[in-house]
């Protein structure tokens, strides 16, 4: 079963679909970690519904958008590369941050 989480139905904005942007960055954090960041102006993520983003069958999407398992998939990975993972966001209609700070190779 797929659990929607507390995300409203997105209202349609004037133009908003015209001013979406991703940005990718690639960062060193020091010698021990490389970050990858993917920032989006979206929808954004409430505070409260952040800290179940990577479980199993938890989901944002309405039943034909999504089965829940992405963000799980992405947090057993990183998990089994020792690599540290999140996603940041300001709240709703403040986009969102997903990122991963990966062990560089000595």
């Amino acid at each position: 079963e797929v659990k929607r989480m507390g995300v409203p139905r997105r209202p349609v904005q004037e133009n908003r679909e015209d001013n979406r942007k991703i940005v990718l960055r690639i960062a060193r954090l020091n010698e021990y970690f490389v970050r990858l960041e993917v920032k989006d102006n979206g929808y954004g993520v409430k505070p409260e519904v952040l800290p179940q983003l990577f479980n199993t069958v938890k989901t944002t999407k309405t039943h034909n958008e999504g089965n829940g398992l992405g963000l799980w998939q992405v947090r057993q990975l990183c998990e089994r590369m020792g690599a540290r993972y999140g996603i940041d966001s300001g709240g709703e209609w403040q986009g969102a941050t997903a990122w991963i700070e990966l062990r560089t190779v000595k």
